[in-house]
């Protein structure tokens, strides 16, 4: 989510330096027969069943390395298959775990069609099931005036997994957390003022105003079944966006799904992805309470990227052919077709052109003002016959940095290198840097206007944020240990927020207007999850332990 950050922060920063799937790694020849590419949201789980969609309907399955997913009927057929060509022992042993996995399949497959019936209570990260059912107790509103941000916290009375606390696509019960308010000390205040609502995601938007996601439908005004608000911070009013989906799909910001959940165009219109009671994909487009589907029924969705003129890029698969793609619509609702493969990720860069990274090519550029991609790619290895605008063999070598997040080198050979990135950051100045790589890589790189490794004590990047023209990002160092730093992309310098000797493992950062950073982590010296802050002016760093409630998301207002 980009932020907008006035020439004084910029000031107060220079005087503080006295902060939709990645590829899998493993071979399709090493995946069952059958396997289909899923999305971190794709996968819900019903009870004991583990589901995903296939065709648009959930079925009870297993979720694969690398983000992929087998049903368990799929399973059956491959091993009854195998049964037919074997003989004597071999035959019979796979004769019987095909029977096993049918049994399994017609036992779970009950779990799976609550979710297709939207009955589950199961959760999951695109799941809206479960959790309240709509009765208001009074109107719902949201007392969040004078927050510096919003936190949904896991409260302690809940015997689940201990820390650290879940992120991304991590799975929480609804029902186990309370949206809160933050004050800039850290305190935490109850978000919801009056009426009932369980709220499962949100995000704060770069207008500063709350979108949330509900559990389940909820009474939001003259709307009885609400599942996705938008609330303005000075009234706390919620305006119900959507309901008529059964779902809102949310994205898990891991390598494949990076940009948020919730997007706009320069016009005020807000564009999400959601899935109808059939469990198929939906884009929709909301302006001046008219809602419209920018896609048919016949596509999932991986990722999308809105810019402000109103164009829309998004990359997914059709679930009849299962052909993968990345696509653009015009304003006017036009389909033009970006590439024949899936993007594993789709991003504006400073000067304004959609980025994507595509695993048999590198990293490619549509070039917006003249609709077309561009003659050459951005990132590649050049060959004989394809030279790349940024040649990445002056980057990676074969057996050379095994961690090397940009690289993705696996097993010491040199895959796709600057395809996966887990962030990207455009700074005021103009350039755009990304972390680089799939956990437990991450390499800061900066991609646009050249593509350079940058130097930081950072060895292996988590997470980051940019701030005018610094990234402050945390990590650990190449002994192992967690570091916060802040890089000056103009200068070139870094400066080390927490040191080593104060090791914390930071979850979230997030910065406030008041020219602090604001995180949640774990901190090594008593084993405590604290949430703290770092003075970006005077470097003095505050972290106090929480009791045993911990943050499951938290996100700071811009202003």
């Amino acid at each position: 989510m980009s932020r907008h950050f006035s020439s004084v922060a910029l000031i107060s920063l220079a005087l503080g330096s006295v902060a939709v799937v990645q590829a899998s790694s493993a071979s399709a020849a090493a995946r069952p027969s059958g396997a289909i590419p899923v999305t971190p949201t794709d996968v819900i789980k019903s009870g004991a069943a583990t589901c995903a969609p296939t065709n648009g309907t959930f079925v009870a399955g297993t979720r694969l390395k690398g983000n992929y997913f087998i049903s368990h009927s799929q399973q059956a057929a491959n091993f009854k298959a195998a049964a037919a060509k074997a003989k004597g022992a071999a035959k019979t042993k796979a004769t019987a775990t095909s029977k096993s996995w049918a049994s399994k399949a017609k036992a779970q497959q009950k779990l799976c069609e609550a979710l297709n019936s939207g009955k589950s209570a199961a959760g999951g990260s695109n799941g809206n099931t479960g959790g309240s059912n709509g009765t208001a107790k009074g109107k719902l509103k949201f007392n969040i005036k004078n927050a510096v941000g919003i936190a949904l916290v896991k409260k302690a009375t809940v015997k689940k997994k201990s820390s650290p606390p879940p992120t991304g696509a991590d799975q929480v019960a609804p029902e186990d957390t309370t949206l809160v308010a933050v004050d800039e000390t850290g305190k935490t205040t109850e978000a919801i003022s009056s009426g009932e609502a369980v709220v499962k995601k949100f995000l704060v938007a770069p207008n500063d105003k709350l979108y949330v996601l509900f559990a389940s439908p909820t009474v939001v005004g003259d709307a009885a079944s609400c599942l996705l608000a938008e609330v303005d911070p000075a009234t706390g009013n919620p305006l119900c966006i959507e309901n008529e989906l059964s779902s809102v799909a949310w994205n898990s910001g891991e390598a494949g799904s990076l940009n948020p959940s919730i997007q706009f165009d320069a016009a005020g219109a807000i564009y999400y992805v959601g899935t109808a009671q059939s469990g198929r994909y939906n884009l929709r487009k909301y302006a001046a309470g008219v809602t419209t589907s920018l896609i048919n029924d016949n596509i999932q969705i991986y990722d999308f990227l809105v810019l402000a003129d109103g164009n829309v890029y998004y990359t997914g698969m059709t679930l009849t052919t299962k052909l993968t793609f990345t696509r653009r619509i015009d304003p006017a609702g036009g389909l033009s077709v970006v590439q024949g493969e899936r993007a594993y990720f789709l991003m504006r860069f400073a000067d304004n052109n959609v980025y994507y990274g595509v695993a048999s090519k590198g990293v490619l550029t549509w070039l917006t003002k003249l609709n077309k991609n561009d003659d050459f790619p951005y990132i590649a290895p050049s060959t004989t016959t394809q030279i790349a605008r940024n040649d990445t063999g002056k980057f990676c070598v074969a057996g050379v940095g095994a961690n090397d997040g940009f690289c993705e080198i696996v097993t010491g050979t040199v895959t796709t290198p600057g395809v996966y990135i887990r962030q990207s950051f455009n700074t005021m100045s103009g350039k755009t840097f990304v972390n680089a790589g799939s956990a437990p890589m991450g390499t800061l790189m900066q991609y646009y206007p050249q593509v350079k490794r940058i130097t930081t004590a950072i060895d292996k990047m988590t997470i980051g944020q940019v701030i005018v023209d610094y990234i402050i990002m945390a990590g650990v160092n190449t002994n192992g240990q967690n570091i916060l730093t802040i890089h000056d992309t103009n200068a070139g310098t870094e400066r080390k927020l927490i040191d080593e000797t104060k090791e914390i493992e930071i979850y979230r950062l997030n910065y406030v207007s008041s020219n602090k950073i604001m995180f949640d982590g774990l901190r090594f010296a008593d084993n405590k999850y604290v949430i703290g802050q770092v003075d970006l002016s005077t470097g003095a760093v505050v972290a106090s332990q929480t009791g045993s409630d911990k943050l499951v998301d938290f996100q700071t207002f811009a202003n």
